[in-house]
């Protein structure tokens, strides 16, 4: 779906009248903006069939000819050009993830040949993948010293604790406007839509096909609501509900997402409980769930090393996303209750005082704190988790409600979140698991109930965050059948369907060493694998 630009064509015309340069640099300049070659080394050790490309966008997109930032692209050429259909965009989510790195790891073929995305998609599709403005290889924000976040964060369930949250969270806002002001009215999901269609038109493409995931999709939505006219198929995984005004605070980010985790951690201890021969934790998830609080309150009376009862309500939040790390998250459980050995406990708990979470966490918050709108009085915070505490106890409440509270005080105002037109869209496929922790099922509903020619699929029995070209060991084959129909047809169920959960691990025997060394090996991250 090449086009010659109609701007590139008024501007070719004015110059041939005009015999301006500058007039026809901007023309050579779009074109030779993205000189796609050699990636940068992370990406080539890992991803070899990948190429990239570094394009220039304006800082302040109503200042073209202003600052500019840089975003990174990497590409995985279609893989039968007689067949190719266009350009596949990809966004992992996050906020505060980058695509380019996805890009290799849906597309990387195993040692059998397989790949994440189906290969009849593979051969229709550039699949791009795009590291947003202020994330890994792209122009990079930082907040200042990571040492605000120094381990062991306070403990959040204790009422002593608060104030020291609340000074913790408003250090960090504050440095990040003495630090990245320039920067953070810039960071939102509108403003990367915009990069996108840059992107879009740097590529010579008319229209653009989209897989997003988790907060990827509200990024999807942010793009239909500016350019309806630029979709061509679009697949939303793990979909954020647009429809609240405080979205993120209402929906995926802190009240929603309580509740999904809460039941998601209860479906954990289950799974735990099935292995008590295993696991020595016992058989019943209020039994496993006891083991967990014990770690709790031992970590609340003496740390060990960096990790305190945060970082370990963290570490187990984090693995909620995937099963893929729930053996070793247990084994470590176990080891510490069982014999009082927390090596593996203190491998596995993050320091939060590294420089890579202060740029995960400086990039979540500029986007997140701007999107929408969120309370700006403490007493809301606080009432809302108060209550909150109540309905799930046992669950970190508040450490999700304080992982968020910077919005409270962020030094740049929110927008109002995008809603689009739906009259004016293609008709989307929407995935979502019934048990997602982190985006709950009821915003896929309600952005299926936004879309009226869209279709859900569900897969039921399920609580994995991302659906669609999962990693290959919790594969769904039904629903990569039907996102793989789609993206090469376009064609999209009769009506909403639900497709059977894929399977649980099981976990096997290993060594000490084995487990630690998985454990140093475990790349989590706040989304999608």
């Amino acid at each position: 779906m090449r086009r010659i630009s109609l701007l590139a064509g008024v501007i070719a015309l004015c110059t041939a009248m005009s015999g301006s340069p500058s007039l026809a640099s901007l023309v050579e300049e779009t074109k030779e903006s993205l000189r796609f070659g050699a990636c940068p080394q992370d990406l080539a050790g890992a991803y070899p069939h990948l190429d990239c490309a570094t394009l220039q966008v304006p800082l302040d997109h109503s200042r073209p000819f202003g600052e500019q930032v840089s975003v990174t692209v990497s590409r995985a050429k279609a893989t039968n050009p007689a067949k190719r259909r266009g350009v596949l965009f990809l966004n992992p989510g996050g906020p505060g993830q980058g695509a380019a790195d996805y890009a290799g790891r849906l597309t990387l073929p195993s040692s059998t040949g397989q790949t994440r995305i189906p290969a009849p998609v593979l051969e229709m599709y550039d699949v791009i993948g795009m590291d947003p403005r202020g994330v890994a290889h792209s122009t990079p924000i930082s907040c200042g010293d990571p040492a605000i976040w120094s381990s062991p964060l306070p403990d959040p369930d204790a009422v002593s604790e608060r104030q020291n949250w609340w000074k913790l969270l408003g250090a960090f806002a504050e440095s990040c406007r003495r630090n990245a002001g320039d920067m953070l009215p810039f960071l939102n999901g509108k403003t990367v839509a915009r990069d996108m269609d840059r992107l879009r038109e740097a590529l010579g493409e008319d229209k653009i096909s989209y897989l997003g995931y988790s907060y990827g999709t509200y990024l999807g939505i942010a793009y239909a609501s500016a350019y309806p006219h630029r979709l061509d198929r679009v697949i939303l995984d793990s979909a954020v509900d647009p429809t609240p005004v405080e979205m993120a605070y209402r929906g995926w980010a802190v009240l929603g997402q309580n509740a999904a985790m809460h039941k998601r951690r209860d479906t954990y201890f289950e799974w735990v409980a099935r292995y008590d021969d295993f696991f020595g934790l016992g058989t019943t998830k209020d039994e496993v769930r006891a083991a967990w609080d014990t770690v709790i309150a031992e970590l609340r009376r003496a740390p060990r090393g960096h990790g305190g009862p945060a970082e370990f309500i963290i570490m187990t939040f984090d693995h909620m996303y995937t099963e893929s790390g729930w053996q070793r998250l247990t084994q470590a459980i176990s080891d510490f209750v069982k014999r009082d050995d927390d090596t593996l406990l203190k491998t596995l708990m993050p320091n939060m005082g590294g420089p890579g979470t202060e740029s995960f966490l400086a990039l979540f918050n500029a986007v997140s704190c701007t999107d929408s709108p969120w309370p700006a009085d403490r007493s809301t915070w606080e009432r809302d988790a108060e209550e909150h505490a109540g309905r799930y106890p046992g669950y970190a409440v508040w450490y999700n409600s304080f992982y968020n509270a910077a919005c409270a005080a962020w030094p740049v105002p929110a927008q109002q979140r995008a809603l689009p037109d739906a009259t004016k869209l293609p008709p989307m496929l929407i995935f979502s698991s019934e048990g997602d922790p982190a985006t709950p099922h009821e915003g896929a509903k309600a952005l299926r109930g936004l879309l009226p020619s869209s279709r859900l699929v569900t897969e039921v029995n399920a609580g994995k965050h991302g659906v669609f070209a999962g990693p290959f060991a919790q594969a769904n084959p039904a629903a990569n059948q039907l996102g793989s129909d789609y993206l090469v047809t376009g064609a999209l169920p009769a009506q909403d369907v639900s497709v059977p959960g894929h399977p649980f691990p099981v976990p096997t025997r290993q060594s000490a060493s084995e487990a630690l060394a998985e454990a140093g090996a475990a790349k989590l991250r706040l989304g999608v694998e």
